[in-house]
């Protein structure tokens, strides 16, 4: 299983950040099925001869593809789970591309440290949060001037 993972991503792990770089090859794989797929579509059409043997390929090709995305989704799981994660706290640098071998689509999570943790024990109030009154209104809301005229 550890040979499928680096098919798809690579995670490695240091005292201050975790770095998930997603692998190019599943998406340049989807986008190569598609447009095989659609190939297949076309010749079917052009040859009808060969529609039936063209609908066949097709067939074995979209099998092949439902087999590769359950077996993506299934591998990936966990590191998605931490990508959300990280996106739902606000803690993540994205850099790169999905379709780009030079530079590839990479999720940099830092670590929290239990100093800067995000909510202290002791209250419901964020870390470093400063008490602040809100400023009191004094404005005397606005009055609609159609009313004015209908009641003066």
């Amino acid at each position: 299983m550890q040979n499928v993972k680096n098919l798809f991503y690579e995670r490695t792990e240091d005292e201050n950040e975790v770095r998930i770089t997603w692998s190019t090859a599943p998406t340049v794989i989807l986008y190569g099925a598609i447009a095989v797929f659609i190939l297949l579509s076309a010749l079917s059409r052009q040859y009808p001869d060969y529609a039936a043997l063209l609908i066949n390929c097709s067939k074995v090709l979209l099998l092949v593809l439902l087999v590769f995305s359950v077996v993506y989704f299934a591998t990936t799981r966990r590191v998605n789970a931490e990508s959300r994660e990280a996106m739902r706290r606000g803690n993540i640098k994205i850099e790169g591309g999905r379709l780009s071998f030079k530079s590839p689509f990479t999720c940099v999570i830092p670590k929290i440290k239990p100093e800067e943790e995000r909510w202290s024990e002791e209250s419901e109030e964020p870390a470093g949060a400063e008490e602040t009154e809100a400023p009191e209104e004094t404005e005397e809301p606005m009055k609609d001037e159609e009313t004015e005229e209908n009641n003066g």
